[in-house]
């Protein structure tokens, strides 16, 4: 994978989760998830940390050789503040569930891990599906 096509699918799976963090945490905040403003343009609009876009910024103007790894250093920071994110809106509204409710959401949370891996490896393999292009 070059490493175009790599910040573009990890990009991607970034936003994705923030995407899919908002109404979560919304619903373990027991409110109705808001939707993005009308002509959302940045990445805060949907959820993505208001470091992110100047991390970007900043190793855009790094050397060429360097930017691969100024670029994962963003994303891999973006991927932990929605990991921790996410899993924090997890808890509280698994906290809230009875205990059947409790075991379907673990199970659809299974079920989703298990299709993103599966869509993310797909999407992976340059053999296997052509670039995102959103």
């Amino acid at each position: 994978m070059t490493p175009s096509s790599f910040t573009r699918n990890f990009a991607t799976l970034a936003t994705l989760t923030a995407l899919l963090a908002a109404p979560l945490v919304a619903w373990s905040q027991a409110t109705a998830p808001a939707a993005a403003p009308t002509g959302a343009t940045k990445p805060e609009d949907i959820g993505i940390s208001k470091d992110f876009s100047p991390c970007m910024d900043r190793a855009q103007t790094q050397p060429k050789e360097q930017q691969p790894t100024a670029f994962y250093a963003c994303l891999e920071s973006e991927r932990k503040k929605q990991d921790t994110r996410i899993n924090t809106a997890y808890n509280a509204a698994i906290a809230k569930l009875p205990a059947e409710g409790k075991k379907r959401l673990t199970a659809s949370q299974g079920n989703w891990t298990r299709y993103r891996d599966s869509h993310c490896s797909f999407y992976a393999d340059e053999k296997g599906a052509p670039p995102l292009n959103l």
